[in-house]
């Protein structure tokens, strides 16, 4: 066995906890002693700061993006005081910090947010493989594992959009960042659920939220949301290229076979459920949209009219646009100025709000986006039932 270089790295056993539930903490570290702090990823405070502990050097196996069988370095016991939400451990010597992200559940909401946790993965090239083939030079894998620390990049330029970068390169954090941040300045209460947990939580919510970037979805995902909307559930679907690649999940494992094209609209389209669906035109692009249904409750207090534009850069980098899978009752609110027809088309039909673009997160402190996305918020609350 081999030692990775380094200075200090981490990961956590579970992907999600409860209140009072315990969760370790995983800690390669060169130096004899590390801290580690705790934060929700919208928040600049640490809500618990340790340290002191001893570090330790953990063995790096051959294809560790097969996962790695670390020994515990610190356990916590969530506090239950704790809202749900994403949240980050930061692990610090005086030389170097590495970052492990995790969930903690709630019930107490009528608004769950999806933590695109599969998509985190995908991108992690830790160990040498991820997903992908363009990511730092590493090789490409049909499987990688949840159980290795997380160095995560996407292949694009995308995080240039992003001002403020308190988690470097983990561009969906960052995105996420700005959604939750935008939740709990307009006071709408909510609770995160992870990937693997969706087709088990997601009975208990009004509203299901999507945010930037949620790529990997399993069977049990997609049947649960589609179950979920013929139920009643309402959907806002607040990013781009989502429900694209069908993965297969086992124990800590991911798998999708690239070479297989397993994409879901080779089977159940996307756009069935999100009125949409991704394709290539406009990528790495970012314009406005412009204003097509003007007369829509949605645009309800925003003084646009139509043809006005409105979320300067908002349709960007992946954009999704309606196609043949497309409900019939969908309706088209708006479509992003993009070159070459590659705008985003935010869409709307009963019960699904969907914007179509992987940057729109990063404009929701914007006055007009803020007020379009709160409509949509407070008239799916009005309307919506629990479906427990």
């Amino acid at each position: 066995m081999s030692k990775t270089k380094r200075i200090i790295e981490c990961y956590s056993d579970k992907i999600s906890v409860s209140n009072d539930e315990e969760i370790n903490f995983k800690v390669h570290c060169l130096s004899e002693k590390f801290s580690i702090s705790f934060q929700r990823i919208e928040d600049n405070l640490p809500l618990l700061d340790i340290s002191n502990l001893e570090g330790k050097i953990q063995p790096l196996r051959k294809n560790a993006f097969l996962g790695v069988d670390w020994e515990t370095s610190y356990t916590l016991k969530v506090p239950q005081n704790w809202k749900s939400g994403i949240y980050v451990a930061k692990v610090k010597t005086n030389k170097e910090q590495a970052y492990s992200f995790f969930t903690v559940r709630g019930t107490n909401s009528e608004i769950a947010v999806l933590a695109s946790t599969h998509t985190w993965q995908a991108y992690n090239y830790w160990g040498n493989a991820s997903l992908y083939s363009d990511i730092e030079g590493c090789s490409k894998s049909s499987i990688v594992s949840c159980n290795r620390p997380l160095l995560s990049k996407i292949p694009l330029a995308i995080d240039s959009m992003i001002e403020e970068k308190p988690f470097g390169k983990q561009h969906i954090m960052n995105y996420e960042r700005m959604l939750f941040q935008w939740l709990n300045n307009q006071n709408y209460k909510y609770d995160v659920i992870s990937d693997p947990e969706l087709h088990t939580q997601l009975q208990y919510y009004k509203i299901l939220v999507i945010g930037c970037h949620s790529e990997y979805w399993s069977k049990e995902m997609y049947k649960s949301l589609e179950k979920f909307l013929l139920s009643g559930g309402k959907l806002i679907y607040l990013g781009g290229n989502a429900i694209y690649w069908k993965i297969f999940t086992k124990d800590s494992f991911i798998k999708c076979d690239k070479e297989k094209q397993e994409l879901w609209r080779k089977e159940n389209s996307e756009a069935k459920l999100l009125g949409v669906n991704y394709t290539e035109t406009g990528f790495k692009t970012k314009a406005p949209y412009k204003v097509l249904n003007a007369d829509h409750w949605i645009f309800k207090n925003t003084n646009l009219k139509n043809g006005d534009l409105f979320c300067e850069d908002g349709s960007a980098w992946e954009t999704d646009k309606t196609c043949e899978s497309t409900p019939d009752n969908t309706l088209i609110l708006a479509k992003g100025m993009n070159p070459d027809e590659g705008g985003a088309e935010m869409t709307y039909r009963n019960g699904v709000f969907s914007v179509g673009s992987v940057g729109f997160t990063l404009k929701l402190n914007d006055p007009i986006t803020s007020q379009i996305v709160k409509n949509v918020f407070n008239h799916f609350l009005k309307e919506a039932i629990k479906l427990i």
